[in-house]
């Protein structure tokens, strides 16, 4: 193995990044199919967080990915379970910083997730 430092490359000025663009979605109707207004995974990679992960990172994993729910996931493709915005802005994370005594900081997504078998 060789210690060789990697080149760099900076990209120039301008330069344009592809992103993914979730399917233009007609009106949404009571006949409407649910596929329609649920996100397909089977197009689409779910997004995921580890347990360990701290509450504030979880929160701008969401808002980078423009979702609202994370898989909680520690081994791959075994999903521990969910978190939500609710689950990180409602009201337990401050129970449990009172009950803990802990910073809101030392906080990890497994304190505040729903398992999987709740679900």
């Amino acid at each position: 193995m060789s210690n060789a430092a990697l080149p760099t490359f900076r990209f120039p000025d301008g330069t344009c990044i592809a992103q993914a663009q979730p399917k233009a979605l007609g009106t949404v109707t009571m006949d409407s199919p649910a596929v329609q207004v649920m996100t397909d995974l089977t197009e689409i990679r779910a997004a995921s967080v580890h347990p360990q992960t701290s509450l504030a990172d979880a929160e701008r994993a969401m808002i980078s990915q423009g979702v609202r729910m994370l898989f909680v996931v520690h081994d791959m493709p075994c999903v521990d379970g969910i978190v939500t915005v609710s689950d990180l802005k409602g009201p337990t994370p401050t129970r449990l910083v009172e009950e803990r005594h802990v910073r809101y900081e030392e906080l990890r997504v497994a304190d505040v997730m729903s398992p999987l078998a709740s679900l």
